[in-house]
């Protein structure tokens, strides 16, 4: 699955009307925030970074070589997971040094993002996608870096994303997606 953004004030908050989708509806997001405290429960919609751009990424490495065949055969019967990978970089102003200093003492944090769309037909509800990592950290403070004299200080944050044993379930990762399809 592949996401793409853009600041959707530019054109009005209908971008929706200009999209089509055969398969489905498309998810039509107009706000967005990353939000990374030190707990899971200290995350809120009011405390956010001011982040110019997220990749999330995710990977389960099936193994599709010789070793998912057996013997008799070249068709692949299962394709068996391997580890998962999860990705977080936030490219943000650098206002501080608090993301060195995280890396630097391998601080525990926990770190979210959701994106909201238009209200949902007779609801106060918005359409929506949050994703929830209860265990990263920061795994490069980034370089700060300025284009010219009148740009701002920028910079590029990686994160490790872990699996949280204290965490109910003990992921590394958890989606919420907010629509009027009941049937995943």
């Amino acid at each position: 699955m592949s996401v793409i953004g853009m600041n959707s004030t530019l054109s009005g908050n209908d971008v929706q009307a200009g999209l089509t989708s055969t398969a489905a509806e498309p998810l039509s997001l107009v706000s967005g925030r990353v939000s990374v405290e030190n707990t899971l429960t200290a995350l809120t919609s009011t405390s956010y970074w001011e982040v110019q751009n997220v990749e999330f990424t995710l990977g389960n490495n099936l193994k599709a070589d010789n070793d998912s065949r057996h013997i008799g055969t070249d068709s692949l019967d299962i394709l068996p997971p391997g580890i998962l990978n999860v990705g977080l970089k936030c490219s943000l102003r650098f206002d501080t040094s608090t993301m060195y200093d995280y890396m630097v003492n391998s601080t525990k944090l926990s770190a979210e993002f959701e994106f909201l769309g238009d209200t949902l037909p007779g609801s106060v509800i918005r359409e929506g996608i949050k994703v929830v990592m209860p265990r990263v950290y920061v795994k490069s403070g980034g370089d700060p870096e300025v284009g010219s004299p009148d740009e701002i200080m920028k910079s590029e944050v990686e994160f490790d994303v872990v699996g949280d044993d204290s965490s109910s379930g003990g992921y590394a990762v958890k989606c919420y997606v907010t629509n009027l399809t009941s049937s995943y």
